[in-house]
């Protein structure tokens, strides 16, 4: 398969291109506080002086938000908890719940959290450094009255057959236990020098023990199953587990979106599927991020590359009567500016069937934005399109890189990546209209 880079590499690429972007938009006097769109109102609710935001946000029953830095002055990356004012127009308070120390406990956390019904917060580092090939850890509330975060590391990727670099989101099922993927490793095939990734399985200690245990359920190939998957996992009603690889799937090597079904009956190995192999071309190219489902089993996600533009698109994929492949329908092609570019983060749904999500570039200024994919309307096919927001730098910062979250009264949250001109990413709700 042809050399790429690494995800680390690629995004700061892509963030130096953005900044040359930006650069030339100040110079011919790109206005920046003109981008609220449709009536929707944006608030920064924090704005990071050194860390970089790749994950998205959860949100407890308190209206709290979690999410992690992947890259601050810490300088390993941290847990963080946004507390909402207790009176209208107070600001939102930051509190560090974990700062990693590149130790044991890991380093540059990625990616957004998971809970568990007890408060638990599960995440993932990548072991950027080197000195370890990623990890996922578990962060409990502590007792009333003490004020730290106890991490305890569940499992150490070795950079072997087990995987290493995991960048996806972490989904757990009802037996509390964890699925996940790397990016890297699983040596029996060699992509761009280092493995070409994972599907795994961590299933929680017996009674009585501590060890997490490990099942690596499919290790990519870098044929047509794939290759590199960045994105996480979802699993539907059934169990069966589905995801995208950013690489792999045929010469193109433009990604594909797999299944995994569970064991049979008295069986171990789960049965992997390629639902569909992306050409790079109308099909979109590049899938960065985890799937969503609909209540029908369809699946829902966004490619950065491909599309009749090349700048990426949000597609759908349905079963097919009778076919190898899944039936695709590309539901937006990205056109850069002032339309979006490069959406690299996963869609949701509102109760209205509409898609919600975020470009990293693209938009008025060609720094990203947030956007609203609504269904046909009776009798027509074409999904339309409608911006609610296009980023301009500054203190609401620039490149969102993962999905959105929604509150009960239907505002919006996300996250900004932060770029080498305007510092560190930020956490913005957007309230509509």
């Amino acid at each position: 398969m042809k050399v790429s880079l690494s995800p680390t590499s690629r995004l700061a690429g892509t963030r130096v291109a953005r900044s040359v972007v930006l650069v030339v938009a100040l110079l011919v006097g790109t206005t920046l506080s003109r981008h609220a769109q449709a009536g929707w109102n944006i608030d920064t609710l924090h704005k990071f002086t050194g860390g970089l935001l790749f994950g998205g946000l959860l949100m407890d029953s308190a209206g709290r938000i979690y999410g992690t830095e992947a890259d601050t002055n810490s300088p390993y990356g941290t847990v963080f908890r946004l507390d909402p004012p207790t009176k209208n127009g107070d600001a939102w308070s930051v509190a560090v719940l974990h700062k990693f120390t590149g130790g044991t406990d890991g380093s540059y956390a990625w990616g957004s959290l998971i809970a568990d019904s007890n408060g638990n917060l599960y995440g993932i580092t990548t072991g950027a450094i080197g000195h370890k090939a990623g990890s996922v850890f578990e962060l409990s509330p502590p007792p009333k009255g003490v004020p730290n975060w106890t991490v305890t590391p569940l499992y150490d990727f070795t950079g072997g057959t087990d995987g290493g670099t995991p960048y996806g989101d972490l989904i757990r099922d009802d037996t509390g236990a964890i699925y996940g993927t790397t990016y890297e490793a699983g040596l029996n095939h060699d992509c761009n020098g280092g493995g070409c990734g994972v599907v795994f399985l961590l299933k929680p200690p017996p009674k009585g023990k501590t060890r997490w245990t490990e099942t690596v359920l499919h290790e990519f190939t870098g044929g047509t199953d794939g290759a590199n998957p960045f994105g996480g996992v979802v699993m539907d009603r059934k169990g069966v587990v589905y995801g995208t690889t950013y690489q792999g799937g045929s010469i193109a090597d433009y990604g594909t979106v797999y299944s995994l079904t569970p064991p049979a009956k008295g069986k171990t190995a789960w049965h992997f599927k390629v639902l569909h192999i992306f050409s790079g071309g109308a099909d979109g190219g590049y899938p960065n991020a985890s799937l969503t489902l609909d209540a029908s089993g369809a699946l829902y996600g966004t490619t950065i590359r491909g599309g009749s533009l090349f700048y990426g698109t949000a597609f759908k994929l349905a079963p097919a009567a009778g076919k190898a492949f899944w039936a695709e329908t590309v539901l937006h092609n990205f056109s850069a500016q002032p339309d979006g570019q490069s959406p690299e983060g996963n869609l949701i749904f509102d109760k209205a069937g509409a898609l919600y999500g975020t470009t990293f570039l693209g938009g008025t200024d060609g720094v990203g934005m947030v956007f609203k994919l609504s269904p046909p309307a009776k009798g027509k096919e074409a999904w339309t399109e409608e911006h609610l927001y296009d980023f301009a730098g500054g203190f609401n910062s620039d490149g969102p890189s993962a999905g959105l979250i929604f509150d009960k009264n239907h505002s919006l949250y996300g996250t900004t990546s932060g770029n080498v001109l305007h510092d560190g990413g930020a956490v913005f709700k957007l309230t509509p209209p």
